[in-house]
């Protein structure tokens, strides 16, 4: 976060990725309003959190059960 904000305050060039939504908010356009648009952006950004949150995948838990 805060290499990006200097970078904007210094009118830098990065060579980095960014999400979408992420570049659509600094561009000043308006974020989704819905849920199944803001659905869509979290998976775009994480698939599997994207599809836990949409109860199509059972989180996936770091213990095995005994």
């Amino acid at each position: 976060g805060r290499l990006l904000g200097q970078a904007l305050l210094d009118e830098r060039l990065l060579d980095i990725r960014l999400a979408p939504p992420l570049v659509a908010a600094l561009a000043g356009q308006q974020l989704c309003q819905s849920l199944p648009a803001a659905l869509d952006e979290l998976s775009a950004i994480d698939a599997e959190l994207g599809r836990q949150v949409c109860g199509c995948e059972p989180p996936s838990s770091p213990l095995s059960p005994d």
